[in-house]
């Protein structure tokens, strides 16, 4: 049981970096807000800014 917990938040790890390294290349300019709770990301918040 063990084994499959450990593969499952790997899963999960691995969509949470991908999120975020997509938000990183995504903005320009802006504010990325990473969200922590009990260890594990809950949230991910992009702020823009357009710059002219």
């Amino acid at each position: 049981m063990a084994k499959t917990e450990a593969l499952n938040t790997t899963e999960v790890d691995a969509k949470v970096l991908e999120e975020i390294l997509q938000s990183i290349k995504s903005v320009k300019y802006g504010t990325i807000t990473i969200t922590v709770h009990e260890g594990k990301v809950t949230q991910l918040e992009t702020s823009r800014k357009l710059r002219f």
